[in-house]
C-alpha cells in the first residue's frame, strides 16, 4: 500500500514482474493541477482527452539487501 510521506508524495516498496524489488516516489495531480504550458503537443492532447489524474513518478530504484529483507519481513 502507498505510504504518504509528505507533500502530497506517496512512496511504495514492490516486486516488478521480473522478480526486482523497487521503490518508487510519486505526486498525484488533477486535471486541474496541471500545467498545460510546460507539456508537448501531444500530451496536451492525450491529458485532454481522458478525465483522469496524473501521476508523476519522482523516484525509483531498487531496494537495497537491508530493505530487501525488512520488505519480505512486512509482507
Amino acid at each position: 500500500f502507498p505510504q504518504e510521506i509528505g507533500d502530497g508524495e506517496f512512496l511504495v516498496r514492490g516486486q516488478t514482474a521480473a522478480g526486482r524489488y523497487i521503490q518508487v516516489i510519486y505526486i498525484i495531480r488533477s486535471d486541474e493541477e496541471i500545467d498545460y504550458e510546460r507539456l508537448s503537443l501531444v500530451d496536451m492532447i492525450t491529458l485532454t482527452d481522458s478525465e483522469e489524474t496524473v501521476l508523476y513518478i519522482i523516484h525509483a530504484r531498487e531496494l537495497t539487501a537491508r530493505e530487501k529483507i525488512k520488505f519480505r519481513r512486512n509482507r
